[in-house]
């Protein structure tokens, strides 16, 4: 009869390890609380693109919000653009050297699209491809991966700026024909805002306005749809040469020439943030450092917890992993369940959770430590650890 009950035991134990996997993350995101200041006090890192026909600046850099220089890629000729990736890369649009380039942080190429004609502007798209200014040839183009052209706009007047909407279409800064227009596919115009003298910038806002930099007159003026004015910051300021609205409601604004500054204001119009004493300023992004935290771990059939993001931005390409060490169980020594790389948006939380009983079908009795632990290519590594003990197949925290 003993035989029989422990056969049925070990069958059910069997059963149930084949039927519980390791649980992914859920994907359910759930709003957390942060305040104000707390998001305030996470400014991030800028990334500042420098270039003097001298020679003396020709450089991108990031700094962080002390100003410190963390990141420098330097020798370049004549850059005049740059973005962050999401993969920590840096795209890169270097007019006097008819090229765009990815570095990886330790600053080699990594992919390449040479052979353009004086490149003003750069954009990693969703899809992959790159879309780029080439103000000589007059044209925006969109490349593969390989270099192929799958979409171009010709018969510009220099474009200098570009960026694809979320609608498929594309916005464009023309110089030589001072206007800003919003192109279809097909390259009709669908959009145009010609009441800016000189602009050099154009940036289409969540709300549907679009940031333009009037390079000439040195304003940054928000208009709506119709052409009126929304917002503008038209004292103070010599060449803007690029804008970028923050996530908190303030307003990025890069100046060349004389300013040579990077300033962000908020929405009166008040410096609240700068760095001065740089060479010609072209462009200006943040890069916008969140933060993570790991919620509290608890036990059961499994262990759970959840990856929190308190920042004041999306956290990129989070991986994350619940750790196994010690115990008397029957488990490969050090085991872990992992999961990523995801996306968290800004004040959300990710539940995580793995089945331990599903590990092998392992059984045992005593004490254990879990560590959950969280990274982002914009967030530090984090980590918590606490004790628990497993009966059989249960956790117990």
């Amino acid at each position: 009869m003993k035989n029989k009950l422990v056969s049925i035991f070990v069958c059910m134990l069997i059963v149930l390890g084949s039927c519980l996997t390791i649980a992914a993350s859920t994907n359910v995101e759930k709003q957390i609380s942060v305040t104000k200041d707390d998001i305030d006090k996470q400014r991030g890192n800028t990334l500042i693109t420098e270039y003097d026909h001298y020679g003396y600046g020709n450089r991108v850099t990031e700094v962080d919000s002390s100003g410190t220089i963390i990141w420098e890629l330097s020798g370049l000729n004549l850059p005049g653009d740059a973005e962050r990736l999401d993969n920590g890369n840096t795209l890169i649009a270097i007019n006097g050297e008819d090229r765009v380039i990815e570095v990886n942080p330790s600053g080699t190429i990594v992919w390449e699209k040479s052979g353009l004609n004086y490149p003003s502007d750069v954009e990693r798209l969703d899809n992959g491809n790159t879309l780029i200014c080439e103000v000589d040839n007059s044209r925006v183009i969109e490349v593969d991966p390989g270099g192929t052209i799958v979409w171009e706009k010709a018969g510009l007047y220099s474009p200098y700026d570009a960026e694809r909407l979320d609608n498929g279409n594309t916005l464009i800064v023309e110089i030589d024909f001072p206007r800003v227009i919003e192109v279809d596919p097909s390259g009709n115009i669908v959009w145009q805002n010609a009441e800016i003298e000189r602009p050099i910038d154009a940036e289409r806002l969540d709300n549907g306005n679009t940031l333009i930099c009037d390079y000439w007159n040195g304003y940054v003026i928000e208009f709506d749809s119709n052409g009126n004015i929304i917002w503008q910051k038209i004292n103070g300021l010599t060449f803007p040469s690029d804008a970028e609205r923050l996530s908190n409601g303030n307003t990025l604004i890069a100046e060349t020439i004389i300013g040579c500054r990077v300033i962000e204001v908020d929405s009166s119009g008040t410096i609240v943030w700068d760095i001065s004493g740089l060479d010609h300023v072209v462009d200006a992004e943040r890069i916008c450092m969140t933060q993570l935290e790991i919620g509290d771990i608890s036990g059961g059939v499994g262990v759970s917890s959840t990856i929190d993001n308190i920042g004041p931005c999306d956290a990129k390409n989070v991986v994350w992993e619940i750790k196994f060490t010690k115990g008397i169980i029957i488990i490969p020594a050090g085991y872990s369940a992992t999961g990523g790389p995801i996306n968290i948006p800004s004040l959300t939380s990710l539940p995580i959770s793995t089945i331990v009983f599903g590990i092998g079908g392992f059984l045992g009795l005593g004490p254990m430590e879990i560590t959950v632990s969280a990274s982002a290519s914009n967030a530090d590594y984090v980590e918590k650890k606490v004790s628990a003990k497993v009966f059989i197949f249960f956790v117990i925290i």
